[in-house]
């Protein structure tokens, strides 16, 4: 199984490194691709696309993954690269039946440096506009390969262990 994992931290250091030398100490049977949104270069949608420009490349690997992982920390509220990551998505889905990333399944996980946050708001933004179509009425969020109400109490506010878990769970 080919699992992108979509670091949207602006630091290439701290958690989100912590984060990937677990998945990767802990030797699982699947294919990782780790995308780091700090070494990329991703511009607004309402900016002129930059020649650099990386969002057509992480789309790419983000259709070929058998699963996304989403891993966020808490930047009032969330980084800028990972907004306009999000914004370019939104752009590429926004009323349009052919939905790149549709049916793919997604763990998010947002987090800050003491606990496990709640990432309601982005599981409804990932599958009301990226996924799904527009309506707010009905949630699906068993969709989600992580959908613990409180994960804080399970995994004493660890993050890693968190992840590490849901990837044992595939």
């Amino acid at each position: 199984m080919n699992i992108a994992i979509v670091f949207g931290s602006h630091r290439t250091i701290g958690r989100n490194n912590e984060i990937e030398v677990a998945i990767k100490q802990a030797a699982f049977n699947h294919d990782f691709d780790f995308i780091r949104l700090a070494k990329t270069n991703i511009t607004p949608t309402l900016t002129e696309t930059e020649a650099d420009d990386s969002f057509d490349d992480i789309l790419k690997r983000l259709k070929f993954a058998d699963v996304l992982f989403l891993i966020i920390p808490v930047y009032c509220p969330y980084p800028s690269k990972f907004v306009a990551f999000m914004e370019r998505l939104l752009d590429v889905s926004y009323q349009n039946s052919n939905k790149p990333l549709k049916g793919k399944p997604v763990a998010i996980f947002y987090y800050c440096s003491n606990k496990i946050c709640d990432e309601t708001p982005l599981k409804v933004l990932f599958q009301k506009y990226l996924m799904d179509d527009y309506r707010f009425d009905i949630s699906n969020y068993e969709k989600y390969l992580n959908a613990e109400i409180n994960p804080n109490e399970k995994y004493n506010h660890n993050i890693t262990e968190y992840i590490l878990d849901v990837i044992k769970s595939l």
